[in-house]
């Protein structure tokens, strides 16, 4: 009989949080990828709320760290959109002070994440699905607030 920790696929985990494009992570063989006579890195893709984002687990010398990116979209021009570019803005505004993650506005007006959390050894699926739950989960509140003020900049005005 398997146990529950034996059955565990990270792929159900992440399907669960809405990621798609998930079949691939459990294959990763993190392991023999982050093996000290390897490169020490790993790079995964996922996509959470319809939003791609990029991993990237590396070896240090306290065991390891995941740094997770994703582009969420741009952000509208005071032109376009004067509420809903104020709107966002404030979004972000507290999302930095609330979240593990970084909100940052490129010069093109594009709004990027990134987050860091430390992850413990050995560097399994599992440790790295709760890395990314970690960061994911503290700032999903956040996220789902700026695509709904995002969609209503595409919505049609009446």
């Amino acid at each position: 009989m398997e146990s529950a920790t034996q059955s565990f696929h990270s792929a159900d985990i992440l399907s669960r949080l809405g990621a798609h494009r998930t079949e691939a992570f459990d294959a990763l063989d993190f392991a023999a990828l982050l093996a000290p006579d390897k490169s020490g890195e790993a790079g995964f893709d996922f996509t959470f709320r319809d939003i791609p984002f990029q991993g990237l687990v590396r070896r240090d010398d306290g065991g390891g760290r995941l740094t997770l990116t994703a582009r969420i979209g741009h952000i509208p021009f005071s032109a376009q959109a004067p509420l809903e570019r104020r709107q966002v803005l404030q979004i972000i505004a507290s999302a930095n002070n609330a979240t593990p993650l970084s909100w940052k506005t490129t010069p093109q007006q594009e709004l990027v994440l990134t987050g860091e959390c430390p992850l413990e050894t050995p560097l399994t699926p599992a440790e790295i699905v709760a890395g990314i739950t970690f960061l994911i989960l503290q700032s999903k509140d956040y996220i789902d607030l700026i695509l709904e003020v995002l969609g209503n900049c595409n919505a049609p005005r009446g």
